[in-house]
């Protein structure tokens, strides 16, 4: 593929990406300022322990069925991607599984009884997803990238929906348990019906199978840490804190997440499987250092505002209640500068075959939390726990640096005076909303 057809077909798949990207976040959000004047706080405590669960089920078992198929010629091959969801089903009927075995531990470990029917009834997405169709990651393989951005808004938009009308009519946590299995449901009909062609069936092969845990056995270590790098937070301070308290900062959380989980979208969707041809066209470099600029001037300025007007913007959105989520969400708003810097890297890296560079950042991060997140706990309080969570991904920054060096992307220069895109948003938002 020449340069400008993987750029227009990269700077496409970015739009569809993050046109519904933004979609999902407007519908979350409007569907949490909903419910979170319906429902209690704690009910947001106890489905972040959920979430933070079946989140690490699906994390520790990746086997890396999505780079299989950006990295495979085969993509395009019945038999390929029928073999791949053969193990992607039985993977997320074993997940759901292992949800209700631990469900009654974990219902007892934080005293919260709900817990041992909330996980087995919410965990009906993993085998759900399981049965998700193939040949949607395969059209992303070719940054064809329309139908999965919609697909996801149809499902975000579904969730939404049922999620409010539950709320309204019998207003208890199981509106948050049950809306995202209509929407799992939703999503899985939605994926045969708008990817067409053959029908997926049963297919064992152990070559194809052998190959993928060969691609996946770095990736699977590495989304294993990055479980306890990225939901630890919520398991410790579950511990340490009350229900309540858990539901303040899982929407802090959840409003950092929002402009986090951008670069983390296009990185998985548009950079690794764009990076991956523009390696073999022996353009990386050049690709890498473009798309972390422009994710830069996208992400940066927004992390800059929140950084100095977030209980501001919490204190529009949401009730008393919730208050203490505005000081949460500035300290949190570092991650949101990080997301800018660290995903391209991580998919550049990647694209060259470079797993183990993630694996230990990963790593890094999570030894970072498990040891920072309590300590910070017992010497500030809560905010010495949140002050934790939100260095976190610096930590990353030194191992992904070093694997660009050993690759020639390095430009330290370049990549801190993006910076100033952080310090930009800051500064006009300190102006604007003083």
């Amino acid at each position: 593929m020449k340069g400008s057809e993987l750029q227009a077909r990269a700077l496409r798949g970015s739009l569809w990406t993050g046109a519904g990207y933004a979609g999902e976040q407007l519908l979350r959000l409007g569907g949490n300022l909903v419910v979170t004047r319906l429902l209690f706080p704690e009910a947001y405590g106890w489905m972040a322990l959920v979430w933070a669960l079946l989140m690490g089920l699906e994390l520790v078992s990746e086997i890396g069925i999505r780079e299989s198929i950006v990295q495979s010629e085969r993509s395009h091959e019945p038999e390929f991607l029928d073999a791949l969801w053969t193990l992607q089903l039985v993977r997320g009927a074993l997940l759901w599984i292992a949800a209700c075995v631990l469900a009654a531990p974990v219902a007892r470990f934080y005293d919260v009884p709900a817990l041992a029917w909330l996980i087995p009834c919410t965990g009906l997405t993993l085998p759900l997803n399981g049965l998700g169709s193939t040949r949607l990651l395969a059209q992303g393989r070719e940054l064809r990238l329309g139908r999965l951005s919609g697909l996801e808004l149809g499902t975000q938009a579904v969730t939404v929906a049922v999620m409010i009308a539950w709320a309204w009519l019998h207003p208890t946590v199981w509106a948050l348990a049950g809306a995202p299995v209509v929407g799992a449901a939703a999503r899985l009909v939605a994926s045969h019906v708008l990817t067409g062609g053959f029908p997926q069936r049963l297919r064992f092969s152990r070559e194809i199978f052998a190959s993928t845990f060969q691609i996946g056995r770095f990736i699977g270590l590495s989304t294993a840490l990055g479980f306890l790098a990225s939901q630890s937070d919520r398991l410790i301070l579950g511990r340490l804190i009350a229900p309540d308290l858990l539901g303040v900062y899982t929407v802090a959380f959840f409003l950092s997440e929002g402009a986090a989980q951008l670069g983390v979208r296009l990185s998985q969707r548009v950079l690794h499987p764009a990076f991956r041809k523009a390696a073999a066209a022996g353009l990386l470099a050049a690709a890498y250092r473009s798309a972390r600029r422009r994710l830069a001037l996208l992400v940066l300025p927004v992390a800059g505002a929140a950084l100095v007007r977030g209980s501001l913007l919490v204190g529009l959105l949401y009730d008393a209640r919730y208050e203490a989520a505005g000081w949460m969400l500035e300290l949190l708003s570092l991650r949101i500068a990080t997301s800018a810097l660290l995903p391209p890297a991580a998919a550049a890296l990647l694209a060259l075959g470079d797993a183990r560079t993630e694996m230990r950042a990963s790593a890094a991060r999570a030894l970072w939390l498990l040891a920072a997140l309590p300590l910070g706990f017992a010497w500030v309080g809560l905010t010495g726990a949140v002050a934790a969570v939100a260095v976190s991904d610096l930590v990353r920054l030194p191992v992904l640096w070093r694997g660009l060096a050993r690759h020639g992307l390095l430009d330290p220069a370049a990549e801190l005076a993006d910076l100033l895109w952080l310090a930009a948003g800051a500064g006009l938002a300190w102006l604007v909303l003083s």
